[in-house]
């Protein structure tokens, strides 16, 4: 509280003098609140004297502040004759006694018993001179009588507080008022007690010459059990009434007072309230003009008459407001004013942010729409239309569909990549036809060959792709065709695995062939007749003679193995005769698979005039008219699987192979004479039996 009460006016090393006018001293003082315990001594008296004080001082600021009395407000505080500070502060009061005996036997030995006396006699002295301000002190019985308060451990008195009757014990408060301030400098002067030191910082707190009214802050417990959300009615009413608010709101109910609640300069309140100025008020005119600027406070604020005291500007410039309230509604309009223009900038600042973001998704629209369309073509706009309707509000979905799609697309075109470059590699030859080993495998495979036989439409892809093999990539856009040379690939890759496993141990087992080997191979009797018209080529004239010789006998090599240049010859020689064999072998292969379906595609005209040169019977002729004739459809090959006769010929490579002669070259098949074996001869007028039923029972149908 020293601290508080006193302004330190010594300044800083170094620093200038400031003086106490210069300085805006705040004071907060925190105290303790009231007390009534179960022993109060000096210091709860001290305590709730405080408490009343300060009370009694905030009373005394609002009625002056209400009575427009400003002198009143620096005034001593005087209760009534009953008040409670009158107890205290009175010539006879408490104060005044307890100073007293403390002054006058000051200079006594402390004894246990000299202490008991001036206590008893400050208890005393105090009902004695205050009769009609204090109440009785309490009185217990002792075996049925009742027995003086002097008998007892405890000096009872009893002061009655404004919250209501505390009952003190006087012991100690001689002694405790004996302890003097021992620092000069910190001891008011002319005092040397504690009592007195206490009351000159009160004083200092509740009669100094204030130029603000001072601010006071209560602090009310709503229950005692503390507990949220609920108040205890009797209690709030006792602090209420104990902190002297009862009073104070009258004070300010009274209609009479004439308080000036706040004081504003007129630069603050133009600079403050200036942006509710509204047509056909003018800052300049405001400004300028006392009247003009009462008026637009009356209008603003919707108040009938300025000329009453609620609103006047004084003598200073200055604006009073002689109600809060008045304040608090330029406040609220204030608010209302800067809500509308945050409203506003809001709006603004969500409007362009809408802006941006509908621009934005337009954008992803746009783009979006142009992915569907190259998607879909240009041709389906409507169908994009109505998915871009569709997925409104979700284009993330539709565009992970979309590139869901485009992922798969892109995997089925790795895939039908990958097949093409398969089928190329198991399926054709070098010179872009069928591989005569593929096919044969085909042919000899019970499902491959039922699979062809059954769908025309694979057949003449297997023919278009040996002919051309660009177009497979057109044919692979078939999910029929797609799926059959998926088939055929697994196949061909099953059986090249075979083959490569066998041709492993062979070629562990065996040692490579020598040049005698290959040439009689090359020049066996089923391939003599390639050698000689490979040989009749100009690029071999040089060793035409001796190529000959070497192909009517391959013995004959001895006598020429001893020319390098012609060993040379005979080796490109076998080369170009591989070659031309396997060209040869892809031909009839395609043939082969060609005529599956479409026999009558082989040239007839050429047949018979292989026929008219070469001579044959004319029951050959007549046979190999008739086999042209045959047509080998799905019926035709089905009616053959039916047929238990065909089921077996077709595992016998002697048939097969003239099959494969008349599919695949008809001119050489009729200069052959595989027509004359019985075995040849009776297959072929079986099949052209079969075929005549077959057709019969088409055209009934």
């Amino acid at each position: 509280m020293n601290k508080a009460t006193k302004l330190n006016t010594i300044p800083a090393d170094g620093a200038k003098d400031i003086s106490a006018q210069d300085v805006a001293l705040v004071k907060i003082v925190d105290v303790f609140g009231f007390e009534d315990l179960t022993c109060n001594s000096l210091d709860q008296l001290c305590i709730n004297y405080l408490s009343e004080k300060i009370y009694a001082r905030e009373e005394q600021v609002v009625l002056a502040a209400y009575s427009n009395d400003v002198a009143s407000a620096t005034r001593r505080i005087f209760g009534k004759e009953n008040d409670v500070l009158v107890i205290y502060e009175h010539p006879l009061g408490v104060f005044a006694s307890l100073e007293e005996l403390t002054i006058l036997h000051q200079s006594e030995n402390e004894t246990a018993q000299q202490e008991e006396k001036r206590n008893m006699l400050f208890v005393r002295n105090i009902y004695e001179r205050n009769p009609t301000r204090l109440p009785e002190p309490p009185r217990v019985l002792n075996n049925g009588k009742r027995q003086s308060s002097v008998a007892l451990t405890v000096l009872p008195f009893v002061i009655p507080h404004t919250r209501g009757n505390v009952l003190y014990d006087a012991n100690d408060f001689v002694k405790k008022n004996s302890d003097f301030v021992k620092d000069a400098e910190a001891r008011s002067p002319g005092s040397k007690s504690f009592i007195g030191q206490f009351r000159s910082h009160v004083n200092a707190l509740t009669t100094e010459d204030e130029p603000n009214m001072p601010f006071y802050f209560h602090c009310i417990r709503p229950n005692a059990m503390k507990q949220p959300s609920l108040v205890t009615k009797e209690l709030v009413f006792q602090q209420c009434r104990s902190q002297r608010l009862i009073q104070q709101v009258q004070i300010c109910r009274d209609p009479l007072s004439v308080y000036s609640a706040i004081e504003l300069p007129k630069r603050i309140v133009l600079g403050r309230y200036g942006a509710l100025l509204r047509t056909p008020y003018a800052l300049d005119e405001v400004t300028s003009s006392d009247e003009s600027l009462l008026q637009w406070l009356s209008d603003l604020l919707r108040c009938d008459d300025c000329q009453t005291a609620k609103i006047r500007v004084s003598a200073s410039s200055a604006v009073q407001f002689n109600s809060i309230s008045l304040v608090e509604k330029l406040e609220l309009l204030l608010e209302d004013h800067e809500a509308e223009a945050a409203t506003k900038i809001q709006s603004l600042f969500l409007m362009v942010m809408w802006r941006h973001q509908y621009l934005a998704k337009k954008r992803e629209r746009r783009g979006l729409s142009n992915e569907l369309l190259v998607w879909y073509g240009p041709e389906n706009k409507d169908r994009v239309k109505k998915l871009l309707t569709k997925y409104n509000g979700r284009e993330d979905e539709l565009r992970a569909k979309l590139e869901l799609k485009k992922r798969s697309k892109l995997q089925g075109e790795n895939a039908v990549q990958q097949l093409a470059t398969d089928l190329k590699f198991l399926c054709l030859g070098n010179h872009g036809g069928l591989d005569a080993q593929a096919v044969n495998d085909i042919l000899h495979n019970d499902g491959m060959r039922e699979m062809l036989q059954q769908n025309e439409k694979v057949v003449l892809a297997l023919r278009d792709m040996s002919l051309n093999p660009d177009v497979l990539e057109s044919q692979l856009a078939d999910h029929e065709l797609r799926a059959f040379y998926q088939k055929l690939v697994d196949f061909l890759q099953s059986k090249k695995n075979e083959f490569a496993d066998q041709g492993n141990c062979t070629m562990s087992n065996q040692p490579a062939e020598y040049l005698d080997e290959r040439v009689a191979a090359a020049a066996s009797g089923e391939n003599r007749a390639l050698w000689m018209q490979v040989v009749a080529s100009e690029e071999w004239a040089t060793y035409h003679d001796a190529l000959v010789e070497v192909g009517e006998d391959p013995g004959l090599l001895l006598f020429h193995s001893d020319d390098d240049e012609f060993v040379a010859t005979l080796e490109r020689f076998l080369t170009a005769l591989a070659l031309e064999k396997q060209c040869k072998d892809e031909k009839e292969a395609l043939a082969a698979i060609t005529n599956l379906v479409h026999p009558s595609t082989v040239d007839e005209a050429g047949v018979l005039g292989l026929q008219d040169s070469v001579g044959p019977s004319d029951e050959d002729a007549e046979m190999l008219e008739l086999l042209l004739s045959v047509k080998f459809g799905p019926s035709l090959m089905a009616a053959m699987n039916q047929d238990p006769y065909f089921g077996q010929a077709l595992q016998d490579p002697v048939l097969m192979t003239s099959m494969h002669q008349l599919m695949a070259n008809p001119k050489d098949f009729a200069t052959s004479t595989a027509l004359r074996q019985s075995v040849v001869r009776d297959f072929f007028l079986k099949l052209i039996a079969l075929s005549f039923a077959v057709q019969e029972q088409s055209d009934e149908e």
